[in-house]
């Protein structure tokens, strides 16, 4: 068993609480109110074949929600990133830890975009293998982000898509931000846009 010594810090611990309890409230300003876990979505049946229809292993998804409390604290217009491992579905890391979803559910957002690294198809055969080999690890809750890999590395969903392509022609570009009192190295769903990449299907 591996021990995951960032999943028992007080830090770790916070964030899991403060970001699991934000991500289920959507809010409205005007008048204000709160929805705790709302079922409806701009992304449709429809849109979803679109993008079953287009996607390919090694493929990377984004999507993103209108007026959820938890999306006032990641920045950009993304908030969650997945790798395509099949047809049927991708992995991705999310609060319960990284794990195996499939297409349809992954689609309930309200908008979402495809997009597929300009890379050797080897590589992208080498990053749906790596992804699979992370499942089960528990979600970095700290964003605390290690530039080399280790077998205690834990992964927020942005930064498991950059270790999937790490060392490849994609060449991502590492940032860093302030998360509350800490300075950190980041790579957030949006600058996943900023790498070698092609925009395959685009639905708002």
């Amino acid at each position: 068993m591996i021990f995951y010594p960032k999943a028992n810090t007080i830090r770790y611990k916070v964030f899991k609480v403060v970001l699991g309890t934000l991500g289920h409230f959507k809010y409205s300003k005007y008048p204000f109110w709160l929805q705790y876990d709302p079922t409806s979505f701009n992304i449709k049946g429809e849109h979803t074949t679109i993008i079953m229809e287009a996607m390919q292993p090694g493929d990377i998804l984004l999507r993103g929600y209108n007026n959820y409390l938890s999306e006032l604290l990641i920045p950009g217009k993304w908030s969650h990133a997945a790798l395509v491992t099949d047809n049927h579905g991708v992995v991705h890391a999310v609060g319960s830890g990284i794990e195996y979803q499939n297409i349809i559910d992954f689609c309930r957002c309200d908008r979402i975009i495809l997009i597929r690294p300009k890379v050797d198809i080897e590589d992208s055969e080498n990053a749906v293998n790596k992804a699979k080999l992370e499942i089960g690890k528990p979600y970095d809750h700290s964003f605390i982000f290690e530039r080399e890999w280790s077998e205690d590395q834990l992964f927020s969903c942005s930064e498991l898509i950059y270790h999937c392509y790490r060392d490849t022609k994609v060449n991502f570009k590492m940032g860093a931000t302030n998360v509350g009192i800490w300075k950190v190295d980041k790579f957030t769903p949006d600058d996943i846009l900023n790498g070698n990449i092609e925009l395959i299907k685009l639905l708002e």
